[in-house]
């Protein structure tokens, strides 16, 4: 997780609360923790601050402070979303499963436009078969790593951007008297195979005192909204059902470890 975002659910002593599935509480600080040594190669790290986190850093900032957002802006904060979901471990073994069937359709679809190739051009036949040969062990050869790292690219995922941007937004702003928390997978889609239902929606928590609602419902009217208990809680309980192993805090609770040991999600919209 980017220390920047992690930052934003720090106390005001410069602390964050820690609860692990697996490791217990612990209080610490945003440098400590999501941390895994050589977890991304070189070129990804570089592709992530330069094309992701510096970005995203400056129109969470305006976001923040209410400043409207042009188009860059929006573009920006929309690819950073997609990227936490991808970057983290979930969204590591999601390629590892895909790994097989995927390495599968592209040597079909190489070996099939190979074969209409020598058709029309037969005199060419031995040179187009070394080639064959050359792509089909590029793709054998080619790893979860290499391919999770290709995902990170912004221009990777043009219809899952187009989809956000087009949705209705909302900041949902929250009092000082209770925090939002973030945790290591902290992009919730309700209905993540129906995005383009009036049903679906995101929602992704910005700071300790704001979350980003992306909605098909129109009814809900202005940008940024001020919410009570009831729905701060519901949105947190997404949250810290949805976490991996981690949940981030900006103030202890201890109602986080009884949520966090549950994995049924209530699957409702939120209504603000």
């Amino acid at each position: 997780m980017p220390k920047f975002y992690l930052k934003h659910f720090q106390s005001n002593t410069g602390h964050i609360f820690n609860y692990s599935r697996q490791r217990g509480n612990f209080v610490t600080g945003p440098e400590n923790i999501s941390v895994g040594k050589d977890f991304y190669s070189e070129d990804t790290e570089l592709l992530l601050s330069t094309k992701i986190e510096g970005p995203a850093s400056d129109s969470i900032r305006k976001i923040l402070n209410r400043i409207e957002l042009d188009e860059n802006a929006r573009l920006s904060f929309v690819d950073f979303v997609l990227n936490l979901e991808k970057r983290g471990p979930s969204g590591k073994q999601r390629i590892i499963d895909l790994m097989p069937t995927g390495k599968r359709e592209v040597a079909y679809k190489v070996k099939r436009e190979i074969s209409d190739e020598i058709k029309k051009n037969p005199k060419r036949e031995t040179e187009l078969l070394d080639v064959k040969e050359g792509m089909i062990n590029a793709i054998k050869e080619i790893s979860a790593d290499e391919i999770w790292g290709i995902t990170f690219d912004p221009e990777h995922a043009p219809k899952a951007r187009a989809i956000i941007l087009k949705m209705h937004w909302i900041f949902l702003v929250s009092d000082s008297s209770q925090f939002f928390v973030t945790s290591d997978n902290p992009v919730f889609i309700l209905k993540r195979d129906e995005v383009l239902s009036i049903s679906a929606e995101l929602s992704f928590p910005i700071s300790k005192n704001m979350t980003f609602l992306a909605t098909w419902n129109k009814s809900e009217s202005g940008l940024y909204k001020k919410i009570g208990l009831p729905i701060i809680k519901k949105i947190n309980r997404r949250t810290i059902v949805s976490a991996i192993e981690n949940v981030y805090s900006p103030s202890g609770y201890n109602w986080i470890p009884r949520v966090l040991v549950k994995r049924r999600l209530e699957y409702r919209n939120i209504k603000v």
